[in-house]
């Protein structure tokens, strides 16, 4: 987008933070324009997005559990 020469970044090696990406304006706009004609998320909506990312929040914390002997890794 900006014609910036970028290469993917190296997978992070596990216990590892995440890489933070910074984005790019151009994208941001570009999104920005893209969503603006969408209809506001009723509570509805906004309490499934909710509920979905506390069940994913409850897995990765079960997964993470170190005192947990029957424990998933990839759980999350």
């Amino acid at each position: 987008m900006t014609g910036r020469n970028t290469e993917p970044d190296p997978p992070a090696r596990e216990g590892d933070r995440p890489v933070v990406v910074p984005l790019d304006p151009e994208r941001i706009e570009h999104w920005r324009g893209v969503v603006a004609d969408w209809e506001p998320l009723d509570r509805t909506q906004l309490d499934g997005i909710a509920a979905i990312l506390d069940r994913v929040r409850a897995r990765k914390r079960a997964a993470t559990d170190r005192d947990d002997p029957h424990q998933y890794p990839h759980a999350a």
